[in-house]
């Protein structure tokens, strides 16, 4: 039977409770990739996830079913994301450009809403807390700088070669 507290559950949820990131189970018994997924539906004969098609053909939106939860979709479109994430590895690495032997490689969002900074290098004598205290301060944001640890080597090779 469908409880109450179910209706408090997201789609997130049911992603975290399917067991497989990339995988999850139809309605029909069937496995998909995650992205063909537009909703869940928690009815109690046919619990699943639901492609396109099987949301089309049972009607959920148009009956405004209370056992589909919709996969909300991303908030900021992949543009907006991408410049941010340049501008994030641009300013980080004007900060840096005063060490030698350091080279800012990528970014990435932080789940607590902050920025991991990538960066490679071939000795550890750089401040690095000192270089992610004022990389925070020039974003207004937390700012963790993450070591990619690659062999001496590479890391000669990639931040020599820097464009």
């Amino acid at each position: 039977m469908y409880a109450a507290n179910e209706r408090q559950k997201d789609y997130s949820y049911y992603e975290k409770k399917s067991g497989n990131k990339y995988n999850r189970r139809l309605i029909d018994g069937s496995i998909t990739g995650c992205g063909n997924c537009v909703g869940y539906c928690r009815y109690d004969e046919h619990p699943g996830f639901l492609t396109r098609k099987q949301r089309q053909e049972h009607n959920c939106i148009v009956n405004g079913c209370i056992y589909y939860v919709p996969k909300v979709k991303r908030e900021k479109p992949r543009e907006e994301v991408d410049a941010r994430l340049q501008e994030v590895i641009e300013i980080a690495s004007g900060f840096i450009t005063g060490f030698e032997g350091l080279r800012i490689m990528d970014a990435a969002r932080n789940e607590n809403g902050g920025w991991l900074i990538k960066y490679i290098t071939i000795t550890n004598e750089h401040p690095v807390n000192s270089i992610e205290n004022k990389i925070s301060a020039a974003f207004g944001e937390e700012v963790t700088m993450v070591n990619l640890n690659y062999d001496f080597e590479r890391a000669a090779q990639l931040i020599l070669t820097r464009n």
